[in-house]
């Protein structure tokens, strides 16, 4: 196609220069899955809480590094999974699970993904 443009996720590897985006900070903490929440957030360059496509959106194109959620259903994991694998990135649930069917959801570019996971496992 004429003009096409494939959208790609970031290059970037350090937390200390990564966009972490999220759902809600309170179903996150509340949750439990996601002890490690906030100081996730605190050791990242900066945080925003978007929700729902927007920050998968942010993931995809290279915007943010990291997208995180909690209380998923299949229909909210199915779509987003797709897109950010086809940009280059990476979706598990906090075990570090690939599935659609998870609780939970952590999006990222792929280079921050075991660290992220590390991290909001922590209490």
């Amino acid at each position: 196609m004429d003009g096409e443009r494939r959208i790609r996720v970031s290059r970037v590897a350090s937390l200390d220069d990564a966009q972490v985006v999220y759902g809600s900070r309170r179903d996150s903490v509340e949750s439990g899955l996601m002890p490690g929440f906030d100081a996730l957030l605190e050791a990242c360059w900066r945080e925003r809480g978007f929700g729902d496509f927007w920050g998968y959106s942010l993931v995809a194109e290279g915007a943010a590094e990291v997208m995180l959620e909690v209380d998923m259903k299949v229909w909210d994991v199915a779509g987003p999974l797709v897109v950010i694998e086809e940009a280059g990135g990476r979706v598990t649930d906090v075990e570090g699970v690939r599935r659609y069917d998870a609780a939970s959801f952590v999006g990222s570019n792929g280079l921050l993904d075991d660290e992220i996971l590390r991290r909001i496992r922590r209490s």
